[in-house]
């Protein structure tokens, strides 16, 4: 599966207009791994996402910095070695809430469509990829 950097989303755009999809994970969640090992490894689904979208995999907890859409984002450290990201707080919080895993799908102008928290089934991620 082919997976894209924020930094690139802007250029792809321009040369290519596809949906966006943002799957907003962290290394010590449980969900986020389940989705990783079960329906981002089905075949169907990665197929859909290579074909219909840009695909972006981001870890929440990345201390990189990130330039996107002229905003640069950081990390922001709330202890030792613990923190968030700026740009998963914007994207992925809901109701006040940062969940993982989060699925943020953005249309060719990088509008929010839809967040998707809480683990996606393949079978119900291949339905919403063939509508989306």
């Amino acid at each position: 599966m082919v997976t894209y950097q924020f930094e690139d989303l802007e250029k792809l755009e321009k040369e290519n207009p596809k949906p966006i999809i943002i799957f907003v994970h962290t290394s010590w969640c449980k969900y986020c791994a389940m989705m990783e090992e079960t329906t981002l490894q089905d075949s169907t689904v990665q197929n859909l996402l290579n074909e219909k979208v840009y695909f972006v995999s981001f870890d929440a907890e990345q201390k990189t910095p990130i330039q996107f859409l002229e905003k640069k984002f950081k990390y922001q450290p709330h202890g030792n070695d613990i923190g968030v990201h700026e740009l998963a707080k914007e994207l992925a919080t809901t109701n006040g809430v940062l969940n993982y895993p989060t699925f943020v799908f953005l249309n060719q102008q990088f509008e929010i469509d839809f967040i998707h928290p809480g683990v996606i089934k393949k079978e119900e991620f291949v339905t919403i990829l063939n509508t989306y």
